[in-house]
């Protein structure tokens, strides 16, 4: 079974899961990196985040040679940003449409992540969201527990899909 994962990480929770995850069950990666970069430290850090939440911005992403089509599942994840995906997940999901595919889902969040599964299938729709996890701050809270629990649940997938495939 072809395994992708996909993700932005904007202040390195995310990418240290998503790492775990493809370590744990061979993905291949890709990292979405926009053009132009939101600030990583300070007020405008949530400022510019959660301002393209709400505006819906899509910012353009620098260019990438990955295919979905060529993967049977993808993990997708992202930080939440004011209850949804962060912008450069939003720009890749509207200009990929994937489809068709088995997904698992997972973000990081600081406490709360309300609607964010709900907005994330909503965007997959035509998609099996095989499985869904959320990690709270791991580097705060505690990197070799979400590095166990992400290799775990990745783990846990890649089972699940491949007995669906079967």
């Amino acid at each position: 079974m072809k395994t992708a994962l996909v993700y932005y990480s904007h202040s390195g929770n995310t990418g240290f899961i998503a790492r775990a995850i493809a370590g744990s069950v061979g993905a291949e990666s890709l990292e979405l990196q926009p053009v132009k970069s939101i600030p990583s430290r300070g007020p405008f850090k949530y400022i510019s985040g959660v301002s393209q939440v709400f505006g819906k911005a899509a910012p353009a992403l620098e260019h990438y040679s990955f295919r979905w089509q060529d993967y049977d599942l993808i993990f997708i994840g992202t930080p939440v940003w004011a209850c949804s995906m962060a912008a450069p997940m939003r720009t890749y999901l509207g200009s990929e449409r994937i489809r068709g595919k088995s997904i698992a889902l997972f973000c990081c969040h600081r406490g709360g992540r309300g609607g964010f599964f709900a907005n994330m299938e909503k965007a997959l729709a035509g998609n099996e969201i095989i499985s869904r996890i959320d990690f709270v701050e791991p580097f705060a809270t505690g990197k070799d527990r979400a590095w166990q629990k992400a290799r775990g649940w990745a783990d846990e997938v890649l089972k699940k899909a491949r007995q669906r495939s079967a």
